[in-house]
């Protein structure tokens, strides 16, 4: 028995399985998606606590190059009153729940600092920013997640014990993702973006509850005199981890589509043609999908034969998030 995991995106799109993200009720859900290559940032606040101390001028410079996002932060101009250098950009929806995806395309590694994606922000403002944070550590090399307090690290809800390198010159994906008190850190080395090559999580025994998203670099050196900086790119937040299909041989010629048994708002949908209009994708009779069960966490769709072993015409699917009813 044999299983492979699809995933479609802008540069790969699987025969037999792929998922796509549908548009959202805001009334419901809020996701948002941001690749830049407007050269802009409009719709994001640009976050700089020390620049708006009235004694120092401002200490970030947000840039784009090649369609990317570059936040560098100036070293900073008084660490013992204001502490290290340190900017980021934040979005204004609010999250519960969260998943956020970003490409890290490049850092300084020169610097001894860390950058990843916020959640759950709230008091924001120099000295008083509380929430998340995920960071790679350029000199620990690993992944943390910290609770944040008064803008500072309060303590980690994971922290060392997790080595991973980055290596300049390849680009990897952060997931940050929070369900209640637990969170989960991802990183993954691209394009694949099935296989993390480190996976932590921890719980917050007094977990802050909702809060805005957006991005950090920080300067970590003992002396809190040093600039940061990193290259982000591909920004992607949703209250619910996009599900990927599954698919697995049954053998004599027959597969089978799965996928979480936490996706009850995703609807599986099929076609023929991955080039053609919305109507040309059609809702997969609930009636022949298998819902969860104690025993099989998730769903699953017998597709019948493989359509290069059975002689049938190529079928594409993908899920996509439908709204729910308000009551």
């Amino acid at each position: 028995m044999k299983t492979t995991n699809s995933l479609c995106s802008k540069s790969l799109a699987l025969l037999g399985g792929c998922l796509l993200a549908g548009s959202v009720s805001s009334a419901i859900a809020q996701v948002l998606s941001d690749d830049f290559n407007d050269g802009n940032d409009a719709g994001w606040t640009r976050y700089d606590t020390i620049g708006s101390h009235p004694a120092f001028p401002d200490q970030g410079t947000w840039t784009f190059p090649s369609s990317g996002y570059r936040l560098q932060a100036a070293a900073s101009p008084a660490p013992g009153a204001v502490g290290p250098a340190r900017i980021g950009s934040l979005r204004p929806e609010v999250y519960s729940d969260f998943y956020i995806a970003v490409d890290v395309l490049s850092w300084d590694e020169s610097l001894d600092q860390s950058f990843g994606p916020f959640a759950r922000l709230t008091d924001v403002g120099l000295g008083t920013t509380k929430g998340y944070v995920m960071t790679y550590q350029v000199r620990g090399k690993d992944i943390d997640i910290s609770r944040i307090t008064g803008e500072a690290a309060e303590r980690s809800v994971v922290s060392g014990g997790n080595d991973v390198t980055l290596v300049p010159g390849k680009s990897y994906r952060f997931a940050f993702i929070g369900k209640g008190a637990l969170l989960t850190a991802r990183v993954y080395e691209l394009p694949d973006t099935t296989t993390p090559i480190v996976e932590v999580s921890g719980t917050d025994t007094e977990p802050y509850t909702s809060g805005v998203t957006g991005l950090l670099v920080y300067d970590n050196s003992s002396t809190a005199s040093a600039p940061a900086d990193a290259t982000f790119d591909n920004y992607f937040t949703s209250d619910v981890e996009p599900p990927r299909i599954k698919m697995m041989n049954l053998d004599f010629g027959a597969w089978e589509l799965s996928w979480t048994g936490e996706a009850s708002q995703f609807v599986l949908q099929s076609s023929t043609s991955l080039t053609g209009s919305a109507a040309d994708w059609t809702d997969v009779p609930p009636v022949d999908i298998i819902p969860p069960s104690d025993v099989i966490p998730s769903y699953r769709y017998n597709m019948g034969a493989f359509p290069e072993n059975g002689g049938l015409p190529k079928q594409f699917f993908r899920l996509v998030r439908r709204p729910i009813a308000a009551n």
